[in-house]
């Protein structure tokens, strides 16, 4: 048999160790484009990161002899076919990054003809973190539009300091931002009219940073960024009062499925979800015909 251990590199999947003769690891930057009538170019808002993908290529095979790697294939690969149809978070021990929280999302098997020792495996693992560390809680837009505000009062109060020559001087009134807040959590009465105010804010912090420009002043930089910060703000509020509203459904579960499956699978954050079912509240798993209540949203 051909020891092969020296050329191959060690991960791990649920306590799993396995060799790996090919290792990616990507991820990709989500933007926003937000288009203006009548003018070039666009505001590109940045999103975030989408979740990291690790992606190997495992020999199981019965040819690599030693370590911890003996019968890779007659009796490794089941218990590691296994834990990948778990889909549940599992650790990961990456080679290069440590241990990080994920879930398997796709495995290939590849079987060379030309080998009789068992086969090769392309697995990939999704980065999942637990989603009370990476979502707000419902209304978290509040604080979003206090911050709004907040920039609102400081750009008024620079404005009024900068010698604008030629140019009109921009100016917010904060009576939108109040207008916002007495809609309410859902944002939805009068969104219209609040809507209609908040893109013109963000269209006046456009005019303000042309303004600027054409001022061709450099100590006007961070004023000119301070514009671009509010519009952004205002543009999230508008996005957030177009959203359709939050309304209950309720279900009734046609088989036996555990608590964090069900509320992922009805997009739910868990503790939002054992909260509209306080008599789930300690139990793994919710049985069939159980009736259950969850937030979802009308079509838009």
């Amino acid at each position: 048999m051909t020891d092969v251990l020296r050329t191959l590199t060690r991960a791990g999947w649920r306590e799993i160790e396995f060799p790996i003769t090919g290792r990616d690891y990507a991820f990709t930057q989500q933007q926003a484009k937000h288009r203006y009538l009548f003018r070039d170019n666009e505001l590109i808002e940045s999103l975030g990161a989408e979740s990291p993908a690790y992606r190997y290529t495992i020999p199981f095979r019965e040819d690599i002899i030693r370590g911890p790697y003996r019968h890779l294939f007659t009796e490794t690969y089941p218990t590691f076919l296994a834990a990948c149809l778990d889909r549940t978070e599992g650790v990961l021990e990456d080679p290069l990054h440590g241990a990080v929280q994920v879930k398997c999302t796709s495995l290939r098997e590849l079987l060379d003809v030309g080998k009789k020792d068992g086969i090769d495996v392309e697995v990939e693992f999704v980065i999942a973190p637990n989603a009370d560390d990476l979502l707000n809680d419902l209304g978290a837009h509040i604080a979003t539009l206090e911050g709004a505000k907040d920039q609102a009062i400081s750009f008024n109060d620079a404005s009024s300091k900068i010698e604008w020559h030629q140019e009109e001087p921009p100016e917010v009134g904060l009576d939108v931002f109040s207008a916002v807040a007495s809609v309410g959590d859902r944002l939805q009465a009068g969104a219209n009219k609040v809507t209609a105010s908040l893109a013109d804010v963000a269209f006046r912090m456009e005019k303000a940073t042309a303004s600027i420009d054409r001022i061709k002043d450099p100590k006007l930089a961070p004023f000119r960024q301070q514009a671009r910060n509010l519009q952004l703000a205002v543009l999230d509020l508008h996005d957030e009062l177009t959203k359709p509203p939050n309304v209950l459904g309720v279900l009734e579960t046609a088989s036996d499925i555990g608590v964090i499956a069900l509320a992922g699978s009805l997009q739910m954050v868990q503790k939002d979800f054992l909260a509209l079912n306080q008599t789930l509240q300690g139990r793994l798993l919710v049985p069939k015909g159980t009736r259950v209540r969850y937030i979802k949203r009308k079509a838009a």
